[in-house]
């Protein structure tokens, strides 16, 4: 039994120093199974884009971002490529390379709302602003149609005034009576008309102060002797040398104020020594001034409206323009006296006021 005893004991010291000598390796925990939770991860948040941007095209490299802003609705083009469709305060996205483009904006689907630009990219890899200010166009393209408009209107009306005014030249006419003397017929009245044969007013000269200013300024003008309109009946009118040249004319259609060399005519054709006394009306003058009116001319002393704005003579002179300048100042004139039996021709200031007669073409 002791020796059995001894024995195991031997063998356990042998085994306890075997431990010593044995390197110690570290045991691995085995994993632990988890269970997945049931809770969902928070997702990222992403930014809401503003109802004021759109993006046509994403960033491009070796390009620039140009974003267009425009005032109007408008479709963009881009060297004629239709790039996308503009809306107020909203901006567009294009990305464009280097080099040279032409910017056109057609706004409303009107042509006449076309802006064209030109635009230059220098540079890539950065955003640009492209503000297009497409209101001004529209508001440009309105402003004209309405000024077409107003003129159409106009035009509208002065087509109606000026039918209206010749009704009243062939009234006008009919109530004038004519004289041939020699190969010329002649009013036998003077002229009493106050518009241009184009249907432009001419300017009444109602005071001393009117008459001395448009005549100065070389304006055409006319007034009734004394400013009284009961002159005009017997008389006509008196007219400065401008309203007498004037292009849209003075005579009516069908007659026109004689030059010199006709008035000359009929001096010719009277004879030179009593021509005046052939031609001077048979009443109206004053201190026995009458003529014989031979000639059928009727010719009233219907006196003068001076620089001054003052009035002449009537009842003593009768005046009458030519058409015919004598220099820059003074044109061709044909005087009847009261006291004279002749003809006179002068050459008086074109700012005088004197009567008109006409010849017919």
């Amino acid at each position: 039994m002791k020796p059995l005893f001894f024995l195991l004991l031997l063998l356990v010291a042998n085994n306890l120093l075997l431990a010593q000598d044995l390197p110690v390796v570290p045991v691995k925990p085995k994993p632990t199974a988890t269970k997945p939770s049931t809770t969902a991860s928070p997702k990222p948040k992403t930014k809401t884009a503003s109802t004021s941007t759109t993006v046509s095209n994403a960033p491009v490299a070796g390009t620039q971002t140009v974003k267009f802003i425009s005032d109007a609705s408008g479709d963009l083009y881009i060297d004629g490529e239709k790039r996308g469709r503009l809306q107020p305060n909203t901006v567009l996205r294009v990305n464009l390379r280097k080099g040279n483009y032409l910017i056109k904006v057609i706004g409303t689907g009107n042509k006449a709302d076309e802006l064209n630009e030109k635009y230059t990219v220098a540079e890539t890899g950065n955003e640009f602003l492209y503000q297009i200010n497409l209101q001004a166009v529209i508001n440009i393209r309105l402003q004209q149609e309405r000024k077409r408009d107003e003129a159409r209107k106009m035009e509208e009306e002065r087509q109606k005034e000026l039918a209206r005014l010749k009704e009243l030249e062939k009234e006008y006419l009919k109530s004038i009576t004519t004289v041939t003397i020699g190969t010329q017929v002649w009013m036998q009245q003077n002229l009493n008309v106050d518009h241009f044969r184009n249907g432009d007013p001419i300017w009444e000269a109602r005071s001393a102060e009117q008459w001395k200013r448009f005549s100065e300024q070389g304006k055409p003008c006319w007034c009734y002797y004394d400013n009284n309109a009961g002159n005009g009946k017997i008389y006509g009118k008196l007219y400065n040398w401008y309203a007498v040249t004037d292009p849209r004319g003075l005579a009516p259609t069908g007659w026109h104020i004689p030059k010199d060399e006709e008035w000359t005519s009929l001096e010719q054709y009277l004879g030179y020594s009593d021509a005046g006394n052939k031609m001077k009306s048979t009443s109206g003058w004053n201190n026995t001034g009458n003529g014989n009116n031979s000639s059928g001319f009727s010719g009233l002393s219907g006196g003068m409206r001076g620089i001054d704005g003052a009035f002449y003579n009537k009842g003593f002179w009768g005046f009458w323009w030519t058409s015919s300048d004598a220099n820059l100042s003074n044109a061709w004139t044909r005087r009847l006296d009261h006291d004279k039996v002749i003809l006179l021709k002068l050459n008086d200031p074109k700012t005088n006021g004197f009567s008109v007669r006409c010849v017919r073409n």
